[in-house]
C-alpha cells in the first residue's frame, strides 16, 4: 500500500511516538513512516497547508 503513495504526491509519513505507545506498538510493528514525538507532531501541524488524517 504505501508503495502507491507516490502516486497521490504523498511522500511522507509521520508516525506519532505517544499513539505507538498508548497501543503497545514499537517501530518494529509498523512497516512505515517516521516516528516523531508530540513536539514535532505539533511543529507539523502549524505548518502544514493541507492536513489529511485517517
Amino acid at each position: 500500500m504505501a508503495s502507491a503513495l507516490p502516486l497521490y504526491d504523498v511522500d511522507a509519513i509521520w508516525v506519532d511516538e505517544d499513539s505507538l505507545k498508548q497501543r503497545n506498538l514499537t517501530s518494529a510493528d509498523i512497516n512505515a513512516g517516521t516516528i516523531i514525538n508530540h513536539t514535532r507532531v505539533q511543529a507539523l501541524l502549524t505548518s502544514s497547508k493541507s492536513i489529511l488524517s485517517f
